[in-house]
């Protein structure tokens, strides 16, 4: 290994290469699950469509409530303690799925497993920003991404072989690969909360450190933007591939092929990106990546052919691989240090509304205008993230990587 690489991975702490590789396998194991379990489900019960849908819908609605939640809990229990218990209630979730046969149990297992996933997601990148200085953080989550990105691609690669030989078998390999992370976590990861923290946030009630983010004008208005991106986003992840089979006789394999483009974009130009645009300032960042992604998603209205939809999912990739990174690095970086966990749980939340209300909004524009009528008004939502992320890098100064927005105008 040359002096190079090995400078950069001293950059980071042996924990922080530790939990990326964690991630890695948690992400890799949800892999094997999540994109057959609507199959399996209805399968399994023998159930239509749309129920499914509303059992997916219960994990998505607890995934909201908990992200709301976590953060202050993370900020009085510590990360490792809560990162622990999440990735072992998500084993026992996985595990039982193998015995559910009834309509409840699997409402029961899917509002467990969808709570759990804010608790690792939150507490993870809480613990990035406690062991990682913050010139370095912009890198460090572009890492965490793509390690997690990677997880995704292989996952259901893997998973839909080993559905193939049991989905029993699927469902205990997921929970063993959540076991051994959890197992990794208690035995090689400190607590990166530190104990005066601690001690004072327990002092303070639950809901103290949210009411402290919502005092935060700068960062309730940035996470305004950062919803109104997701919308954007979810309506492609969600209503693509139903939008281009309807329309243009696209088949699910092609529109695979597109999803395929987004991830392989991450997993290769992320780092890369991260890189060149560090010293820039992150909401100017937020203006460009948000005006990308309104320029891919609008210009999806305007095709006809294969080609055409490739090169939208390009320029709206090139957007989240602006976006992704800078948005965590700016949460992490602005949040006061004993109320991180807090600040991370309504970016989280802000993500999770916009990416329920994104495919809502573009069905209504489908059915009650035209399909076109879809991505044309969902590039004309995003420009309201525009606007926000404007108004923000005048009041925001990266120089000072705690300022609050004092001036109440």
């Amino acid at each position: 290994m040359n002096n190079k690489a090995i400078s950069f991975f001293r950059q980071f702490p042996t924990q922080f290469w530790l939990l990326i590789i964690g991630l890695f396998i948690y992400m890799t194991g949800s892999g094997f699950i999540w994109p057959f379990i609507a199959i399996y489900m209805g399968d399994k019960l023998n159930i239509s469509l749309s129920m499914v849908s509303a059992i997916l819908t219960l994990r998505a609605g607890a995934t909201l409530f908990s992200s709301f939640f976590i953060g202050p809990v993370t900020d009085k229990a510590g990360r490792k303690i809560v990162l622990i218990i999440s990735l072992f209630f998500g084993a026992i979730s996985f595990f039982f799925l193998d015995y559910a046969n009834t309509l409840f149990v699997f409402a029961i297992l899917m509002i467990g497993w969808g709570a759990t996933q804010p608790l690792i997601r939150i507490s993870s990148q809480a613990m990035i920003a406690d062991m990682v200085p913050p010139e370095n953080r912009l890198s460090a989550y572009s890492l965490q991404r793509i390690s997690m990105n990677v997880g995704v691609a292989f996952g259901p690669v893997i998973g839909g072989y080993l559905a193939k030989i049991s989905y029993s078998f699927t469902f205990y390999i997921a929970a063993i690969c959540f076991v051994s992370v959890a197992v990794m976590m208690m035995l090689f990861i400190k607590e990166t909360l530190s104990t005066q923290t601690r001690l004072l946030n327990q002092k303070n009630s639950p809901s103290m450190g949210i009411k402290s983010v919502f005092h935060d004008k700068v960062f309730i208005w940035f996470s305004v933007g950062i919803l109104v991106v997701s919308t954007m986003s979810s309506q492609v992840f969600v209503l693509l591939s139903s939008f281009l089979k309807q329309n243009f006789s696209i088949s699910e394999t092609q529109s695979g092929q597109l999803m395929a483009i987004n991830a392989l974009m991450i997993i290769s130009l992320q780092f890369f990106i991260s890189r060149k645009i560090k010293n820039q300032h992150p909401m100017w960042l937020m203006v460009i990546g948000a005006a990308l992604y309104i320029a891919g998603v609008s210009s999806i209205a305007l095709g006809t052919q294969y080609w055409h939809f490739a090169i939208c999912m390009v320029i709206l990739t090139c957007g989240e691989l602006v976006i992704a990174p800078t948005a965590t690095t700016f949460t992490a970086n602005h949040a006061p240090d004993h109320i991180r966990g807090s600040y991370m749980s309504i970016f989280g939340l802000a993500n999770g509304v916009g990416y329920g209300m994104g495919p809502v909004i573009g069905a209504l524009f489908n059915d009650n205008i035209s399909p076109s009528a879809t991505w044309y008004g969902s590039g004309l939502v995003g420009i309201i993230s525009v606007i926000i992320f404007i108004v923000l890098s005048r009041k925001y100064n990266p120089n000072n990587l705690q300022t609050k927005c004092n001036d109440n105008s």
